[in-house]
């Protein structure tokens, strides 16, 4: 029998041998997750920029006060940095705030075991030309289709692939945020207002527009238009598919016309208001007035009304609130909602025949015209859908699936970056095309960043 004072005394072997079965214990766990669960990655490269980022760096404008990362390219050297936001040139070395490696993501290994890629999925999966490195890419065909890229657009079975509201947004990146805005000269024609006759147009802190009426006994008509600025020409121009990643000189732009803004709106006596999202194929205005009720619009699409049944019922506008607004033309379909609720049901533009509008207008992509005492623009944010290019970059040769068609084998699936012009993907893969299933790693747990 032990002794009072022997009782408290530690069991020094025991607890030893407690410790060492703990640490071997959590030792196997992580073992068994990192094999069979949950794997950590870090992103080497930028070709899914800006979704997700390989070794950058981090900037911020001198100007605007714009953060955007600028990549790092393998071989160490990176293009000219510059604001996407409003144009400035950075200097590097007063700039630079650090040099951060990739974005590290985990992966679900069993993800992809008991459900099958979806289009437009993220996964970590081994490629043929390089069959022993973990790649991630987004699924762009699946098996048994037929995948072609034209125009910047996926096509299956000849048909455009038209993404979801959340993919849409998961995948746009910003073009313009009106709350970062520039001051300097080269951007002080970014709006574009109507004579004022009856009233003053400003900029307010922050980057808010603002109408405010002089004469109570005048209500003029007014109008406002965002013009482009190309950070990579230093000049207004239509939206192209300039990525601040991958640096100012980038070789080769194509003109974006999928694009998209959102912004939040605040007026007093409001009697009409409208607003309009244009590029290079068509001009969309979207029509309320104070004279019929509040929910209704009229859509206005290449000068041809379109049907009115189209809206849902209980989407308002009320004049004397406060309210968000989005309106979306990504392939070639148009979404429209009102603090964030659907105002009509997705619908196809594919059957209006393309109309060039004027050049003014394709180089101002939205615009708001307005009637009554006061009005403010808040928080205008533009942004564009990926345009998938037909050669990268640095490559003069095309990629598959870019001059026509080409049929996706059962268990095979085709993938593209998100940064189109530096990813290395089915396009230009030496040694094979697809990602067969079994090459899958799995999915990544987290979402991308959101610009």
């Amino acid at each position: 029998m032990k002794t009072a004072s022997e009782s408290c005394r530690p069991d020094g072997p025991a607890d030893a041998q407690l410790l060492l079965r703990f640490f071997v214990s959590l030792w196997l766990i992580l073992l068994v997750s990192r094999t069979f669960i949950l794997e950590p990655n870090e992103i080497p490269t930028g070709s899914m920029a800006p979704t997700r980022l390989g070794r950058h760096f981090s900037l911020t404008c001198d100007k605007c006060k714009f953060s955007w990362p600028t990549g790092i390219m393998p071989d160490g050297s990176w293009g000219e940095a510059t604001c996407p936001n409003c144009g400035w040139i950075a200097i590097l070395s007063d700039s630079i705030q650090a040099t951060q490696e990739g974005d590290r993501v985990w992966v679900s290994k069993p993800a992809y075991h008991f459900f099958t890629p979806e289009r437009f999925d993220e996964v970590i999966f081994y490629s043929p030309d390089a069959p022993l490195i973990p790649h991630i890419k987004r699924i762009a065909g699946l098996p048994g289709e037929k995948i072609q890229i034209k125009n910047g657009d996926i096509f299956i079975n000849e048909k455009r692939v038209q993404k979801s509201e959340n993919h849409r947004r998961a995948m746009s990146p910003l073009v313009f945020d009106q709350h970062y805005f520039n001051l300097d000269l080269q951007n002080a024609d970014r709006w574009h207002y109507s004579p004022g006759a009856s009233g003053n147009w400003k900029i307010e802190p922050g980057g808010t527009i603002t109408f405010q009426r002089n004469d109570v006994f005048e209500m003029q008509e007014v109008k406002v238009d965002y013009r482009h600025f190309l950070p990579d020409r230093q000049e207004f121009g239509f939206v192209n598919d300039f990525l601040a990643y991958n640096g100012r000189n980038q070789g080769i732009d194509h003109e974006v016309e999928d694009l998209w803004f959102s912004t939040t709106i605040q007026s007093e006596k409001m009697q009409k208001l409208s607003f309009r999202i244009t590029n290079r194929n068509l001009n969309i205005e979207i029509r309320w007035t104070s004279e019929v009720s509040d929910d209704h619009f009229d859509f206005i699409i290449n000068n041809q009304v379109i049907n009115p049944e189209l809206i849902k019922a209980g989407r308002r506008i009320n004049p004397t609130c406060q309210f968000q607004l989005e309106l979306s033309v990504v392939d070639r379909q148009l979404d429209f909602f009102i603090n964030n609720k659907e105002v009509i049901y997705s619908f196809s533009l594919e059957e209006f025949e393309p109309r060039m509008p004027e050049e003014t207008l394709r180089i101002s992509p939205a615009g708001f015209c307005f009637i009554g005492d006061k009005l403010k623009i808040k928080d205008f944010r533009l942004y564009r859908d990926i345009y998938y290019t037909d050669r990268t970059a640095d490559e003069p040769v095309k990629g598959i699936a870019t001059d026509q068609p080409i049929e996706i084998p059962a268990d095979h699936f085709f993938v593209l970056g998100d940064n189109s012009q530096m990813s290395l993907d089915s396009r230009f893969w030496r040694r094979g095309i697809f990602v067969h299933r079994s090459a899958i790693i799995g999915k990544p747990l987290f979402k991308g960043r959101r610009n």
